[in-house]
Formats: structure tokens, C-alpha cells, sequence
């Protein structure tokens, strides 16, 4: 515990204590006297398991909700912390306009309200990620974590892939209609989407990292995250995660000069994949029917992830943007509210009908708040996501950091063109941690 801790010690551990009263038997309880570290770990792990949640005071929560909340109350309370800047009110006011425009356009305020309390727990995640990330040990540390976690999750759901298949189990996939019930791994995630977008960012974030010295791991260990997450990404047949990671690599190979080197390794990669993919079927030959099937199953994935016409799920999300578009005319500044689209629109499903969802950020937010919300949040993204002069140019310790963390977040925002999960706590973190790794950066650079 620093100095800025101890001064504090009293009120953020009564706070937490008030929050662990709500459910006296929550195991939560024990998270208000970890350290840090040992805490954001948790965080990270809590907001990688994205489909438990339990009851607290007759409400709803899922696990990182709750530890959010501790951290918040650790973060907010300490003597010495990162000021909050223009990028960080812009995300205060973007949340606040979600309550607005929720009580004065949605069908059920209620409803929307409750949306709009997930985007802020978003938001208080990323900004006690900044907060409490904005010193360069924690920063080394809260990267290494939530990268290793991402890696982690990456293995489990290959383990659980394998799992199917050898025991025919079904926890950890789900079988995809579009490809007669072949399954697509989810891992802990959601679902399949979740789980690639997530493993795609961090297979972008181990990539750049493998081709410079860093202070988070050794070139083996990136490799060796890039190798898992990148397999994760293929295994999640999730077409959004594929075409985030192709593109944040293309991206980032003409933004850093690296054109040569990302296609050499890319080259070098998909040889040893072959070979790797080789030698199992040598070994296990009684494996060549699901190899067969599954290579099958990834070539029709990616012929369609060039075509959003290709498949009925591709064309209904341009059913939906249509629609989104034109209700949106209704209320163009202040949109229609919060995660309003499913109180208009059900999706029809063998268990009856469930309210849609615009699986777009873009889309999304300019349905929910308009015009003025849409602006918000691209001036909230926009310095942290685009890889401008500023992180390309740096030369920092830290500097390498600060480039693997916004490739994620590109990775990010272009899989959530078709798989959006602004809603959930994981992807705020991600952008806390890039934001106070570049403010850092920028810092060393001065």
C-alpha cells in the first residue's frame, strides 16, 4: 500500500464495506483490503467472464459490475491521482446524455435507464483504469495482466473446442446456423463474437509487441500470446474479430512503417500454422474429418466476411441499420434512447421472441442519443484509438506499450461494427489502460 493509500485507508474501506453490507454473504466482501494489482486482476478476470450474474439488494449484477465498483472506490479516493481531462469529462457528459435522452424518447424509460447504468459502469471502469494506471509501475503491471488474462481466455476456449470434440460437450461453443450447427468456440465470453473481438485484440496487441523491446514480456512470450489469441480469433469463427485484426494490422503496418516486417511475420506464421496442422494430422490421422471440416468451415467464414450480403444474419444487420437510420429521423440530435432499437424490434428465436439489438457502435449510438451522442463519443475515442504522430514517433520506454494497447483498440473499433459490446465492462478497461498508457508516453517524451 503507497503513501497515497494510507491517507485514505478509512474512507474508501468504509465505502466498500457500505457496498459489501448489501450482500452480506458476497465474497466481493474480501476485495476491499486487496492490493492493487491483486484487485485490477480480478477486474480483468471478472470482465473476461461475461455470463454469470447473481442478485444483490433484489438487482441484477454481473461479478465486474460489482468489482468496478470497489475499484472505483479505491481509485477515486486516493491522495495522488491522475487528473481528469478533456477526453474523460467528454465520456462524463456522453453518459450523462444517455439518461436524458432515455427519459425524454425511450418507449420503457425504465428499460433504458437500466441500459444507460451498463455504459456507466463502462465508463467508471475506464476512468478508475486511468486513474490508478497513470503511474508507470501499475502500468507495466495492469498491461501485463489484462494481456495474460486475454491470452488465458484465449486458451480456454481452444481447450473447451477440444473438449467438444473429444467428449461432446457444449459448454464454451455455439453452433453457428449459418454453417449447419458447426461450432464456434465462445470460450467464458458470451458469445463466439465476444470472445474473438477479445482474443483479436489481443493477439494485435502481443503482435506489435513481439517486434519491439518492451517492458511488459520477452519476445518469446509475445510470440507465444500472439500465437494463442490469433488462434482463439480463428476458432471463434466470428467474421467481425477477423476483419478487426486484418485491418488493425494493415493499419498499423503503413501508420508505423512496418510494412515488410508485419508481412514477413504474418508469411512465417500462417508456414508454421500449416505445418503445425500437418504434423496433427500425421499424428492423429482418426482427426483428418474434423480438420477437413473445419478448415471448410473457416473458408466459407472468411469468403463471406468480404460480403455483408453473403449470408441472412449479414442481411439482416443491414435490415437493421436501414431501420435504425430511419427512425433515427424522428429524433436526429438526442436519438431515441438508450439501447432503445430492442423496444421496438424483437428477433425471433426457438425460445419466442427477444428484444433486437444494432450489433453496431456506430449505428447504436447515433439510434440511442443522435447526433450530438454519436459526436460525443467519437471525440471520447478518437485520441485514444487513432494511431497518430504523437505514438508513432515515440521513443519512451513505454512508447511500445502505448502502440501494442492502441492496436487493440483499433482492433476494436472495427469489430464492433458487427459485434458491439460497448455494454460491457472489458472493453472500457482496455480503453483506460490505452489512455494512460499514451498520456504516460507523452509524458516521457516532453
Amino acid at each position: 500500500m503507497d503513501v497515497g493509500e494510507r491517507r485514505v485507508f478509512a474512507p474508501w474501506a468504509a465505502g466498500s464495506l457500505g457496498l459489501g453490507a448489501l450482500s452480506v454473504e458476497s465474497p466481493l466482501l474480501g476485495l476491499v483490503v486487496l492490493p492493487w494489482m491483486v484487485l485490477f486482476g480480478v477486474l480483468a478476470v471478472a470482465a473476461t467472464v461475461q455470463g454469470f450474474s447473481y442478485k444483490v439488494a433484489g438487482l441484477t449484477f454481473r461479478p465486474d459490475m460489482l468489482v468496478t465498483t470497489v475499484f472505483a472506490l479505491r481509485a477515486f479516493t486516493l491522495a495522488k491521482r491522475a487528473r481528469l481531462e478533456r477526453v474523460e469529462w467528454t465520456l462524463v457528459v456522453f453518459v450523462a446524455l444517455q439518461v436524458v435522452t432515455s427519459l425524454l424518447n425511450a418507449r420503457d424509460p425504465g428499460e433504458s435507464l437500466r441500459s444507460a447504468a451498463l455504459l456507466g459502469f463502462g465508463a467508471l471502469a475506464y476512468l478508475s483504469t486511468y486513474t490508478v494506471m497513470s503511474a508507470r509501475k501499475r502500468l507495466v503491471t495492469g498491461a501485463r495482466l489484462l494481456l495474460g488474462v486475454a491470452a488465458v481466455g484465449a486458451v480456454s476456449g481452444i481447450l473447451l473446442l477440444v473438449t467438444h470434440y473429444a467428449l461432446g460437450t457444449s459448454f464454451g461453443v455455439t453452433r453457428l446456423e449459418t454453417l449447419a450447427g458447426f461450432p464456434a468456440a465462445n470460450g467464458l465470453s458470451y458469445e463466439h463474437g465476444l470472445f474473438g473481438s477479445t482474443c483479436a485484440a489481443g493477439a494485435v496487441a502481443f503482435f506489435m509487441l513481439w517486434g519491439e523491446r518492451n517492458p511488459l514480456f520477452t519476445e518469446g512470450v509475445s510470440v507465444l500470446g500472439f500465437w494463442v489469441c490469433a488462434a482463439g480469433t480463428a476458432i471463434s469463427l466470428s467474421r467481425g474479430a477477423w476483419v478487426g485484426m486484418v485491418v488493425a494490422l494493415a493499419v498499423l503496418a503503413f501508420a508505423y512503417g512496418r510494412v515488410a516486417q508485419v508481412a514477413g511475420r504474418l508469411l512465417l506464421t500462417a508456414v508454421l500454422a500449416a505445418a503445425l496442422a500437418g504434423a496433427l494430422l500425421v499424428a492423429y490421422p482418426s482427426s483428418a474429418g474434423v480438420g477437413a471440416e473445419t478448415a471448410s468451415a473457416l473458408s466459407t467464414q472468411a469468403g463471406r466476411s468480404v460480403s455483408l450480403t453473403s449470408t441472412a444474419t449479414g442481411l439482416y444487420r443491414l435490415e437493421k441499420w436501414e431501420t435504425s437510420l430511419e427512425e433515427i429521423g424522428s429524433s436526429p440530435l438526442l436519438g431515441l434512447g438508450t439501447n432503445s432499437y430492442g423496444q421496438r424490434h424483437f428477433d425471433l428465436t426457438i425460445y419466442g421472441p427477444k428484444p433486437a439489438y444494432v450489433g453496431n457502435w456506430f449505428v447504436r449510438t447515433l439510434y440511442d442519443s443522435g447526433v450530438i451522442g454519436l459526436f460525443l463519443l467519437l471525440a471520447f475515442a478518437t485520441p485514444i484509438v487513432w494511431p497518430g504522430r504523437g505514438v508513432r514517433r515515440a521513443s519512451g520506454e513505454l512508447a511500445p506499450v502505448a502502440r501494442a494497447l492502441t492496436g487493440a483498440c483499433v482492433v476494436l473499433a472495427v469489430a464492433y461494427l458487427a459485434t458491439d459490446s460497448l455494454l460491457l465492462v472489458w472493453p472500457w478497461i482496455l480503453l483506460g489502460l490505452t489512455r494512460a498508457a499514451r498520456v504516460l508516453t507523452r509524458a516521457e517524451s516532453d
